[in-house]
């Protein structure tokens, strides 16, 4: 799914020092039963991309969301990868290490640089 500033349920579409462009997309391999959220578009069903202006605001953003996961029990887990790019993949924590680094692996070759791996 792509978002759209009418879509974007965060309301960050656009907005200053926000991402500039988010999809979201599922994977298959994760059994809606084992998902936290299984709203459309949710990560927890499989992830979503967010590009930013700067590497640095997408490691915020990162950080922000492995805080908000570590402070609130029950609210589940999410890979987050950053590229030099400036774009944030965000994969379900519902997959095993592997299938998550395949995913950060391909963001570093779909993208170019260098991804690292926020947590």
């Amino acid at each position: 799914m792509v978002y759209d500033e009418n879509t974007d349920q965060n309301h960050m579409l656009g907005r200053p020092g926000k991402y500039t462009s988010k999809a979201s997309f599922t994977d298959r391999r994760i059994a809606v039963s084992e998902a936290n959220d299984t709203s459309k578009g949710a990560v927890d069903l499989g992830g979503s991309v967010e590009y930013f202006p700067t590497e640095e605001q997408a490691a915020a953003r990162a950080k922000y969301i492995q805080s908000a996961l570590n402070s609130v029990p029950g609210l589940g887990t999410e890979y987050d990868f950053v590229a030099d790019s400036g774009a944030l993949l965000r994969v379900s924590g519902v997959l095993p290490p592997s299938k998550a680094n395949a995913y950060r692996d391909a963001l570093a070759q779909v993208t170019g640089t260098r991804v690292t791996t926020m947590s």
